[in-house]
């Protein structure tokens, strides 16, 4: 399954393949469509540079000399102005956005930028994708047009689109990097402005192994779930009526989707849901309003008590992804100072130890990763990522704000941390197959502390840092740009846990007993 993952500032860097917009028309020509067949050169070469030392800081001459590590992290000059690949095809081209563009565009992309840990022949790649192209598209490529500036003319169908899609999604697949992939129109479209808003319960789901219903992992804390008093290990065995029961001969993944389809009918009809709930095995009613959810979820947490009657601070972190800034709002950190100001909470109330749970954790942003972790490991919190130049930026924690500087010097930046923190008793920090990208980082920052992880081996993606950059005709690609680096040490493929505790979801729907957090607990006596 893919992740996409944000950058930071969560911004989306523009990449052009043109050099300079025209005035626009009112009434746009049918340009004339060549007919001269492929060749190799339609799609100029794209010379790989990899710096495996440093970047020269005393080489740089101007604007285009600049490190990749100022001009991918600028903050406000990505909204103002973006970073634009000037093409040498655009005197050539009959007009922009046509498949030769798109093409050209993705290559220059990844042969400049691309930094990840995948062994494939790009050149390979890149060929592959060439070829691929041309058995469907046998005319010049720069006769596809896929769309005009104004996005009011294109000779290519919709059938041709998906089929041009089809083909792009196969050759950035192929570099078989998880951060690295394509986006067509619709996934740039939702990745920019998000998707249409619909109701929703603000819950995670998944089965019960050799039962019935569907076992709630994680609820939101502003959902209508978490409203109707739900919580993580209900099971919803029956809505509005219908039961939720195993179908004999199905498999697991179809099963899922038969139980979610129930669900979503129900959701899409209206109303409230009332929803046949087991919560340790005892089953009640609960009526439930789903409600359409807008920003991010935020971080939560309470006082438990384990089994001994030792008290314990529970803090969940479901994602370190808050709501991209709009080009008029300054940067901020929500899900950092929510997780500074709980920590604030869990010492007030006079508990010794925290458990941080990142499962199901997909990442998020830089930013708040690091300003989270200064909670419990200021000395460490942070990063640094490097990229195919030989430059690199810092992310660190100092004086209540994150810190991010170039390796020449030439930009840094603060971002503010309100009413910071620090935790200075015990914490275990809990992880599953789904924590990824910024939660792997925030983990190994507390390793470094001398924290333990606890749970399954991670997603692994945390060892590299991923850019969303814009290609013609509204389409998009997702690109592993920078290597992660902390203590100066690369970060691993995934963490693989102190403690190794698999959640087990039978016992959690049956008794209602987290193992996983039970294993945390026993780590802290």
């Amino acid at each position: 399954m893919k992740k996409s993952m944000m950058a930071l500032l969560s911004a989306a860097l523009l990449l052009s393949s043109c050099a300079q917009t025209p005035a626009p028309t009112p009434e746009p020509t049918k340009p004339t469509t060549p007919t001269t067949p492929n060749s190799a050169s339609e799609i100029p070469a794209v010379p790989r540079k990899v710096n495996t030392g440093t970047f020269d800081c005393s080489a740089l001459d101007g604007q285009r000399a600049l490190p990749l590590s100022v001009r991918l992290n600028r903050g406000t000059d990505i909204f103002d102005q973006g970073t634009r690949v000037a093409s040498s095809m655009t005197a050539q081209a009959d007009t922009p956005n046509t498949l030769q563009d798109l093409l050209y565009t993705s290559k220059s992309i990844v042969n400049n930028m691309y930094f990840g840990y995948s062994k494939v022949d790009l050149d390979k790649v890149h060929e592959d994708a060439y070829q691929a192209m041309k058995k469907d598209f046998p005319k010049a490529l720069n006769s596809y047009i896929i769309s005009d500036y104004w996005f009011t003319y294109s000779n290519v169908t919709e059938k041709q689109q998906d089929l041009i899609d089809g083909h792009m999604d196969d050759y950035i697949n192929s570099i078989e990097d998880e951060h690295t992939f394509y986006m067509d129109r619709a996934a740039t479209d939702a990745d920019k402005n998000g998707s249409a808003p619909t109701p929703v319960l603000g819950v995670n789901l998944a089965l019960v192994p050799g039962q019935g219903g569907l076992l709630l992992t994680s609820v939101r804390l502003d959902g209508p779930a978490w409203t109707a008093g739900l919580r993580r290990g209900d099971v919803i065995l029956g809505i509005n009526g219908k039961s939720l029961t195993r179908t004999a001969g199905l498999d697991d993944e179809k099963q899922y989707a038969a139980f979610r389809k129930v669900l979503s009918d129900a959701i899409a009809a209206g109303g409230n849901l009332d929803l046949q709930v087991k919560t340790a095995g005892k089953v009640r009613t609960v009526r439930a309003a789903p409600a359409v959810l807008t920003g991010t979820s935020m971080p939560w947490g309470e006082v438990r008590t384990d089994s001994s009657g030792k008290k314990h601070y529970y803090l969940r972190v479901p994602t370190f992804s808050s709501v991209a800034p709009q080009r008029s709002q300054s940067v901020s950190t929500p899900i950092a100072d929510r997780v500074h100001q709980l920590v604030a909470e869990a010492q007030s109330k006079g508990v010794d130890n925290i458990v941080v749970d990142l499962r199901d954790n997909g990442g998020g942003l830089l930013i708040e990763f690091v300003g989270a972790a200064a909670a419990f490991a200021p000395n460490v919190a942070g990063e640094s990522t490097r990229y195919i130049d030989g430059s690199s930026i810092d992310f660190s924690y100092k004086a209540g704000n994150v810190h991010l500087a170039d390796g020449c010097g030439l930009y840094s930046a603060d971002f503010a941390v309100h009413n910071p923190t620090q935790w200075k008793g015990k914490v275990t920090v809990l992880v599953n197959e789904n924590s990824a990208s910024a939660s792997e980082m925030f983990s190994t920052n507390l390793r470094e502390a001398g924290f333990k992880i606890i749970g399954t081996d991670t997603y692994g993606v945390g060892s590299t840092s991923t850019y969303h950059l814009d290609l013609p005709a509204e389409r998009s690609m997702s690109i592993t740009a920078g290597r992660t680096y902390i203590n100066n040490k690369p970060v691993a493929d995934n963490i693989k846990p102190d403690v190794l505790s698999k959640d087990d979801y039978a016992k959690l729907a049956d008794t209602g007993v987290d193992n996983t957090l039970e294993a945390a607990y026993n780590q802290m006596k």
